[in-house]
């Protein structure tokens, strides 16, 4: 009786949070839900963690109705996916989506027949960054935003939720499907704002998983699927190989990287007959946008803001500290989920971009690490830090400076990752959850 009211309460926190933006007069009402949609989350957990037979179907209706609230309300938080659906019309019109801003010349007459889309388009001087399987996507997307509206746009960002979950209930494990379904963060940034980074969640959830099965080359495939989703997944790269090489897995390694390296070629191929463009644009990334950066931040105020060329030194010194520091730990760790989840916190420090849904790749290391583990506590932590990177959705300002808000977060999952993964091995606290 208490879990259907708590899934209820969950369920009527999310109908209140699909309808708040990210004005100011939105905040404190918008915050107060959260924590309070959190509470609830936490609550879920620890009854998913102590049952041993999970009400499913409850848990799944829950799921079903928050996806459909999310869905019917237009993302209020981000625009993004117009940016999605106007690349998306673009290549429909005959045009690359790389070699032209949303506001050229070229597309006045498209824009002013658009132009219920291309108001909403942000940064439109700015040329897309998304590799080549996101552009299909958007292509496809567009096609059921003509048919559907914003409600059919938003649709194909959400079904890689929807084909996680079914991997992760008949594949990997219910209590995992469960923690899945019901993440908030993951429901506001994925169905709600119609972010891209689900379908590389989905790819990267069955990469994993083949790869824990010791299907190296279909999961190499699926990981290359990933990176020309959002080039992210590529830093993890080095690892899988590395962990392959000790494995003695030589051809393995050898017909993975010839496959890989020709999925790839055969995906930009349509986009890069005139201009390498498409693959030269993420080197300047860093010197376009900012925000939520950590440790660049830090360097480009610690030089000074007016030093010449100081925002690409500050993204070439936050290079290099992630090159070390992925490449100590190559050396020195075993291949876990643990250190992976560690190689994507460095990389987020390291990033001079951090929205909330880019650290949604970590969940998935998070969700595989307890599978294998059978060890529960550290979904406790990443939770109440999703909470934190909700908070910081909106300027939090007088209350607290964003840098320490954002630092805080990553020292406590690098701090969570130090308990769960070293000191309960060595019995300081309790043995581990049974699950």
């Amino acid at each position: 009786m208490i879990l259907s009211l708590v899934l209820l309460g969950f369920t009527i926190s999310t109908y209140f949070l699909a309808q708040y933006g990210n004005m100011p007069k939105d905040v404190y009402q918008f915050l107060a839900l959260s924590v309070c949609q959190y509470a609830l989350y936490f609550y879920l957990l620890k009854r998913i963690f102590s049952e041993k037979k999970l009400p499913i179907l409850l848990i799944t209706l829950c799921s079903i109705a928050c996806m459909g609230i999310y869905l019917y309300f237009p993302p209020k938080l981000s625009n993004d996916v117009y940016r999605y659906l106007w690349d998306g019309l673009v290549q429909k019109e005959g045009y690359n989506p790389y070699l032209y801003v949303p506001g050229d010349w070229k597309f006045h007459d498209l824009q002013e027949a658009n132009m219920q889309l291309f108001r909403h388009v942000d940064w439109r001087d700015k040329f897309t960054p998304y590799p080549p399987v996101a552009q299909y996507i958007f292509k496809e997307a567009h096609t059921l935003f003509d048919n559907y509206g914003i409600i059919g746009g938003k649709f194909l960002f959400a079904l890689p939720i929807i084909l996680s979950a079914i991997l992760l209930y008949f594949l990997v494990d219910q209590k995992l499907y469960a923690i899945f379904v019901l993440n908030p963060l993951l429901l506001l940034e994925i169905v709600a704002n119609a972010h891209l980074d689900g379908w590389v969640i989905f790819f990267m959830i069955a990469g994993l998983y083949l790869y824990q099965k010791k299907k190296y080359i279909p999961a190499s495939l699926v990981w290359t699927l990933a990176i020309a989703t959002k080039v992210y997944p590529i830093i993890f790269v080095p690892f899988f190989l590395f962990d392959m090489v000790k494995k003695k897995k030589f051809l393995e390694v050898i017909v993975s990287m010839i496959l890989s390296s020709g999925l790839l070629y055969l995906l930009y191929k349509p986009f890069i007959a005139e201009s390498y463009f498409p693959i030269m644009h993420y080197l300047t990334l860093p010197n376009e946008q900012e925000y939520n950066a950590s440790l660049y931040r830090y360097l480009y105020l610690l030089l000074g803001v007016n030093t010449p060329g100081v925002y690409i030194l500050a993204a070439k010194i936050c290079g290099y500290v992630f090159a070390i520091g992925a490449l100590i730990l190559l050396i020195l760790k075993k291949y876990s989920y643990s250190l992976l989840l560690a190689v994507g916190i460095l990389y987020l420090i390291c990033s001079p971009i951090v929205f909330p849904w880019y650290s949604l790749f970590t969940l998935t290391f998070v969700l595989f690490h307890i599978w294998q583990t059978k060890d529960f506590r550290m979904m406790y932590f990443y939770a109440f830090i999703q909470l934190l990177m909700t908070i910081i959705y909106f300027e939090p300002g007088k209350l607290v400076l964003r840098e320490i808000m954002l630092n805080m977060e990553y020292f406590l999952l690098l701090v969570s990752i130090l308990l769960y993964t070293k000191i309960l091995k060595n019995n300081y606290f309790s043995k581990k959850s049974s699950g």
